[in-house]
């Protein structure tokens, strides 16, 4: 499970990277309603995993739906403090109990962001549910 879930975060991000092609992760420009405004990012797609399907389908969705790395733009962007290839993970988890939001970048947990995370809506779930993806804010726009 770890190798599918680097492959297909870290590991997209990765191989899309060196190949630019579009195939393994997608391009956002500053302007693009998912992206970081001022940079040009690669984000993987977003992976959800638990034991219930329509509980990790709703938390994928909210996900995507939320446009996260624009939705927390203001807490993030101030810690982007590499002139290039700042690295971004996006973790989420969600039980019928709990929530545990988090964002690293360039692997410090920063908090402002993870707070802004934590308070965007989010859907129910009958089960223990994990959604995270991972970008790069690989260069200003």
């Amino acid at each position: 499970m770890m190798v599918r879930i680097w492959r297909e975060t870290s590991g997209a991000c990765l191989a899309e990277m060196l190949t630019r092609r579009g195939e393994y992760a997608s391009h956002l420009d500053g302007s693009d309603p998912a992206g970081l405004p001022g940079w040009h990012s690669v984000a993987s797609g977003i992976l959800a995993y638990g034991p219930d399907p329509d509980s990790n389908d709703a938390l994928q969705a909210a996900l995507l739906d939320h446009e996260v790395l624009r939705a927390i733009a203001p807490q993030l962007l101030p810690a982007l403090d590499r002139p290039a290839h700042n690295g971004i993970k996006v973790f989420y988890q969600r039980s019928p109990t709990s929530a545990t939001a988090e964002i690293r970048v360039n692997g410090i947990r920063h908090e402002a962001a993870s707070q802004a995370l934590a308070a965007l809506p989010w859907p129910k779930v009958t089960a223990p549910t994990i959604a995270r993806f991972y970008a790069v804010a690989v260069r200003p726009a």
